[in-house]
């Protein structure tokens, strides 16, 4: 089961085209193994594993990509680290 859904916010774990490391994406839609994916340029990918799109940016220069499901890094509530989360409820 993955741990987002669409329109999560994720932190990026890996550069992906002019997306560094460390940016912010907000989720598209999950890409299942074995998909095939066209990009901008007209060539076609066929997907590995569990992956998502995203969007990275604001409109009108928003970048758009995908990545596996491994490089991308919750930022919500439910998947925080567990000692955030036992300290919020010490408190």
């Amino acid at each position: 089961m993955s741990k987002f859904k669409v329109g999560d916010l994720a932190l990026l774990l890996m550069d992906v085209e002019q997306i560094k490391a460390g940016s912010v994406v907000e989720l598209l839609m999950p890409l299942e193994a074995g998909r095939i994916v066209r990009e901008k340029g007209g060539d076609q990918i066929r997907v590995l594993e569990h992956s998502w799109a995203f969007y990275h940016g604001e409109e009108p220069n928003r970048a758009c990509g995908f990545c596996p499901e491994r490089y991308l890094m919750p930022l919500r509530g439910d998947f925080q680290p567990e000692q955030k989360k036992a300290k919020e409820e010490a408190a």
